[in-house]
């Protein structure tokens, strides 16, 4: 209950159920949200899901029909309310709800809520419910079969049964799409009561929905229209009081009716403090309350946090094309982030913590976008407020992945439902930043030969779904948000998604004919916004070894093999690495050379990126997390370490960096500023020999305006160097502002399997500071990405994989919560030179 006034009751059905196959006549204890996989792991039926190849064996569980069911008690007042109802929150995903062995309803969507009138269905005292869930495999089986046509599906979806032959189910089934496998992903057919089930009681009305649209934003106020949802049971004037940060500023009578459910009331906010994405500005949220009473008695009441912003998506026509960037509250500002997918194949895992984990590293990362992938989910509620709170702008998919979908009436409405329960549920986030129709379906038909090969009444089924049906959700529930039909997408039809020119682009050149990373970097292949691009590497060793034995640690091991979705993966990896490595000695060098380039071709690509602005406005890389321990193009590994990747972002994603680049024998220098105001400062660049001996120097004096890339240095290699070979030698530019380094960066100017690297001596100072440790590190040579560990000990090191240059002590933090002795002996130093020596 609200309080001891309120008629508004919620019984809430979380926690401890039963469960069991349908086949079975033992009931098992279960969690409540959660899943059939962790039901049977806690109840030690079946082993780890994620350790070696323990995938293959549980593909059974997919094949059951599985039953849960608890026993509640209804109270006397609760039935005595106008109205009950059973809401529930996520159903994964074709599921028999029965109420007292009434049959009350069935659900065929996981993303979709429900909400069932049950008051005819109680008793007062002991009641039961029981969720029946059919089998993923045999109901899509039946869907597949009952198809007129064949449905091109994503290519991942790769089924481990018999049964399934070849199919491809996946389109069938209103199901988060990386359950059925990905190229990142593992194959679980999970099912549950996902999301929260609960019992609610109201009297009279019921504020159903709330939706807050801002009308003009000024400094003196902020107009904001409330649109609310109310549903009625009794015809009555009453009373809605609007709150704002829990002070009463309006009062409101409405006459409601039966039927009419949408009603309108304006309200304003005095000097409104401005919601700014990080790096930006502050992150200011309000807190709009609004409680609807009939006299002293409260009905109902609803509260949403919103962040005081204008937010755009700008499309126009320009000398090249047409633009494609964001802009808040009038500022134009460089998207940086990444993409995001579900941290978890099972998803009642991801718990507030992990959440809190992902959005803080990407705040410490300094992004101010994530973009919430469309073969997944539509993301929880804590999602996106830690999003508004932590200033990440969030780009969201509907829930549509690499496949073409049916286009039959029950489908459709099925999907338009939908999209509407979660429009409506995001769409007061400050973080909101854009609606996307999908991920790479118009992409694939045209350019993965489905277009030729399937029926052309996909691509009829594809207008409709994309550029009609979710189109008009959007308009008609959150018109304020701009609506993008596909991604990659020109902003039309007849162009193509792959043009540079406009609108947002998916670049995997890599892929397939392996081009040479420096093609990230050569102008014909910058677009205008980079909304996926990615290489994969291993997680780090240490985190090899959770899922993983002794006898495993081979590139081609059945388990590495099962831990790489990718069908090319552990090809591409190694035919790139020895094109800029020396062979690494062991399988533990083997995976810190892959991290290294991961982050050698995503640092040349991104600096391009970032060097070509305002011409590209934006990098949103594939991708920051994964879903269980793989080898992926995560820069976050399963269990939350950081690879040499994330690190390079990190730096990359600062308000000012330096990039440096060469063409043949000459190499420039730009600064880079992302501020939102002009600066100034210094540009020191100099290049050692690897002795850390200067050779050459150059400063200068730069002013930089907003969202600048100005190029600073522009000079001949061979004409500083004299004869001395480009193997011995390294560049360091950096910016110097109010006399503080503010961004850092090396540069070789050639491949690191040529360059003269020498065992180095690393010595190591650490003093207790704030939060944990400061480290400094010495050296008698250059040392090239610097891997620091330290094992058994929880922390985080704030800069890793670095270059360690002689002419300069790098001091580093190490942020524990621990007391370490002799850390100095416990924390390990690992570089190039080491993985081949």
């Amino acid at each position: 209950m609200f309080s001891q006034k309120s008629l508004y009751q919620k019984l809430d059905l979380a926690g401890q159920w039963e469960f069991k196959s349908r086949d079975s006549s033992k009931f098992m204890s279960a969690k409540v949200p959660g899943v059939n996989h962790l039901d049977l792991l806690n109840n030690a039926v079946i082993e780890d899901p994620f350790f070696r190849n323990n995938e293959k064996k549980i593909q059974w569980i997919g094949k059951k029909d599985w039953v849960y069911r608890r026993k509640f008690t209804v109270d006397a007042s609760l039935l005595e309310s106008d109205s009950v109802n059973l809401n529930c929150d996520g159903l994964d995903t074709f599921a028999h709800i029965y109420i007292n062995g009434y049959h009350l309803a069935y659900s065929d969507n996981m993303h979709r809520r429900y909400s069932f009138n049950i008051k005819n269905h109680l008793i007062e005292g002991e009641n039961s419910i029981k969720i029946i869930f059919d089998s993923h495999v045999e109901k899509a089986l039946e869907l597949y079969n009952s198809s007129q046509y064949e449905i091109p599906a994503q290519p991942n979806d790769i089924p481990f049964l018999a049964e399934l032959k070849d199919y491809k189910i996946s389109p069938y089934v209103r199901k988060a799409g990386y359950h059925f496998g990905w190229d990142w992903g593992p194959r679980f057919m999970t099912s549950g009561i996902w999301r929260d089930i609960y019992i609610e009681s109201w009297n009279t009305a019921k504020l159903n929905e709330l939706h807050l649209v801002q009308k003009e934003i000024s400094k003196r106020k902020a107009s904001i229209n409330a649109k609310l949802e109310i549903l009625v049971e009794k015809e009555k004037e009453i009373s809605a009081e609007i709150y704002v940060n829990d002070e009463l500023i309006q009062t409101t009578l409405l006459t409601i009716a039966k039927n009419n459910t949408d009603y309108q009331i304006p309200f304003e906010i005095n000097s409104p403090k401005l919601w700014w994405p990080n790096g930006m500005g502050e992150q200011h949220l309000y807190s709009i309350k609004i409680i609807l009473k009939n006299e002293d008695q409260i009905l109902s009441e609803k509260t949403e946090r919103i962040g005081i912003r204008e937010i755009r998506l700008v499309t126009k026509p320009d000398e090249f094309g047409e633009s494609f960037y964001f802009e808040v509250n009038g500022h134009p500002f460089f998207a940086k982030g990444a993409n995001y997918i579900p941290s978890d194949n099972f998803l009642t895992r991801v718990d507030k913590a992990r959440y809190l984990q992902t959005i803080a590293e990407a705040k410490k990362s300094n992004f101010n976008m994530l973009r919430v992938w469309g073969g997944g989910i539509y993301e929880s509620d804590l999602f996106y407020d830690l999003c508004d709170e932590y200033g990440i702008l969030v780009w969201q998919d509907f829930m549509f992945a690499c496949s073409m979908y049916p286009d039959n009436n029950v489908f459709i409405e099925n999907i338009k439902k939908e999209a509407i329960d979660n429009v409506k549920r995001i769409r007061n986030h400050a973080s909101l930043a854009l609606w996307c129709g999908n991920n790479e379906v118009e992409e694939a038909w045209r350019h993965w030969g489905w277009s030729k090969k399937y029926n052309k009444k996909n691509w009829i089924a594809y207008q409709k779904i994309f550029h009609k049906v979710l189109a008009d959700v959007v308009e008609e529930n959150n018109p304020e948000v701009r609506y993008w039909p596909s991604s990659p997408h020109s902003n039309s039809l007849d162009e193509d998604p792959r043009d540079i020119t406009r609108g947002d682009l998916h670049y995997w050149a890599y892929r397939g004919p392996r081009l040479p990373i420096n093609e990230f970097k050569k102008k014909k292949n910058i677009p205008r916004f980079i909304s996926e691009t990615g290489f994969q590497s291993f997680p780090e060793f240490e985190s090899v070894k959770k899922f993983s034995l002794p006898e495993d640690w081979e590139l081609f091991s059945p388990v590495m093999i099962q831990h790489q979705k990718s069908n090319e993966g552990n090809s591409i990896i190694p035919d790139y690495m020895v094109r800029h490595f020396k062979a690494p000695k062991d399988f533990e060098a083997f995976i810190y050379q892959a991290q290294l380039m991961q982050e050698k071709s995503m640092r040349i690509a991104h600096e391009a990126y970032l060097r070509a602005k305002p011409y590209c406005m934006g990098t949103l890389y594939w991708q920051i997390n994964d879903c269980w321990p793989v080898a992926s193009w995560a820069t976050i590994d399963y269990y939350g370490k950081w690879k040499a990747q994330q690190y390079t972002m990190k730096e990359l994603f600062k308000p000012i960096v330096v990039s440096i680049n060469n063409e043949g024998d000459d190499f420039t220098v730009h600064a880079i500023s992302d501020k939102m105001k002009p600066t100034k400062g210094k540009l020191v660049s100099k290049i050692f020999k690897i002795d850390g001996t200067l050779i050459w120097e150059n400063e200068q004096y730069v002013k930089l305006k907003s969202n600048e890339s100005k190029l600073v240095v522009n000079t001949s290699i061979k004409k500083i160097l004299h004869g001395i070979s480009e193997k011995e030698v390294y560049l360091r530019s950096y910016f110097v502002e109010k006399d503080k380094i503010v961004a850092n960066n090396h540069y070789l100017f050639v491949s690191e399997k040529d360059f003269r690297l020498l065992k180095p001596q690393i010595k190591l100072k650490a003093e207790k500071a704030e939060k944990g440790y400061k480290l400094t590190f010495k050296t008698n040579t250059f040392s090239r990405k610097v891997f620091l560990s330290i094992v058994g000990i929880e922390g985080f090191f704030h800069t890793n994989y670095f270059d360690l240059s002689p002419d300069r002590d790098e001091i580093i933090f190490f942020e524990t919560s621990q007391n370490i002795k002799d850390i100095e002996v416990k924390i390990n130093t690992y570089s190039l030179v080491d993985s081949f020596l």
